[in-house]
C-alpha cells in the first residue's frame, strides 16, 4: 500500500504535525511515482497559483473595509492592509521554517490556525446557528426547503457542532 500513513510511518512524520504537513508528506508522495517530479512540481505550481488568487480577494476585502471604515483613498487602505498582511505573514512564515515565534510551545502560524481556522470558526458558527434558531423568519414554516432547513439548525447542527468542537480540543 502506498498511503500517506504508509509515508509517514517510514519517514518518521508525525500525521498531527500540523501546517506544513502538505509540504512535507507530498514530495515524499511524487517522488515514489512514475512521473513524480512533473506531477509534484504541476501541483505544487497550480497551489501556489490558487493561494495567490485566494489572497488577492481576501487582501481586496480588507483594503475596502479599510477605506470604507476610515474612510481611505484606494491608495491608503491598500498600503495599510499591505502593511497589516506582510506585519501578520512575515511572522507566521518564519514561525513555519522553524525561526519564528512560538506560542504556547506551537509555532506562530499553527496558534492562529488554531485560534483563526478552529475556535473563532466553531464559535461563529454557533452564534450564527443560535441566531437563525430562534429569529427564523416565515417562510421556514411556509416551504418544504425552509421546514428542512429548520429540521437542520433545530436537531442536526447543534450535536454536529458538539461534536465538532470536541474533536478539536
Amino acid at each position: 500500500s502506498r498511503g500517506l500513513g504508509d509515508v509517514y510511518k517510514r519517514q518518521g512524520i508525525d500525521p498531527s504535525s500540523g501546517s506544513g504537513l502538505t509540504f512535507l508528506s507530498l514530495p515524499l508522495v511524487f517522488a515514489s511515482i512514475p512521473l513524480g517530479s512533473l506531477i509534484g512540481a504541476s501541483f505544487f505550481l497550480l497551489l501556489s497559483i490558487a493561494g495567490l488568487t485566494s489572497a488577492v480577494g481576501f487582501y481586496e476585502v480588507g483594503s475596502s473595509s479599510l477605506g470604507d471604515g476610515f474612510s481611505l483613498d484606494r491608495k491608503a487602505s491598500s498600503l495599510l492592509t499591505a502593511i497589516l498582511v506582510l506585519s501578520t505573514g512575515i511572522p507566521s512564515a518564519l514561525s513555519f521554517l522553524g525561526r519564528g515565534i512560538l506560542v504556547s510551545g506551537m509555532p506562530l502560524i499553527d496558534f492562529l490556525d488554531l485560534v483563526f481556522g478552529k475556535a473563532l470558526l466553531l464559535s461563529t458558527a454557533a452564534i450564527a446557528l443560535i441566531v437563525t434558531r430562534f429569529y427564523h423568519p416565515p417562510v421556514f414554516s411556509r416551504t418544504s426547503i425552509g421546514r428542512a432547513f429548520f429540521f437542520l439548525l433545530k436537531y442536526i447542527i447543534p450535536p454536529a457542532l458538539v461534536l465538532i468542537f470536541a474533536a478539536t480540543l
